[in-house]
């Protein structure tokens, strides 16, 4: 299943730029608790749009995602 990796994904690459969730969110520009919903898997199925509002903010492609962890 991809969420809890898209989940854990979009934590490490936010924690690698040293940005709060409330910063991403920001960049991002979507709500702070979309990207702790994001990131606790409590969105089961982010919206492309959101996932590349993300990518965007954070200067990765949306594939990153679904990248292995040694990949990053």
């Amino acid at each position: 299943m991809f969420v809890p990796m898209i989940a854990t994904r979009v934590k490490q690459l936010r924690e690698k730029k040293g940005w709060s969730q409330r910063e991403l969110a920001r960049k991002a520009k979507l709500a702070s608790c979309h990207i702790e919903h994001i990131e606790s898997g409590y969105i089961k199925s982010p919206t492309f749009a959101t996932l590349s509002k993300v990518a965007d903010a954070l200067g990765v492609s949306r594939a990153k995602f679904f990248a292995k962890e040694d990949a990053a």
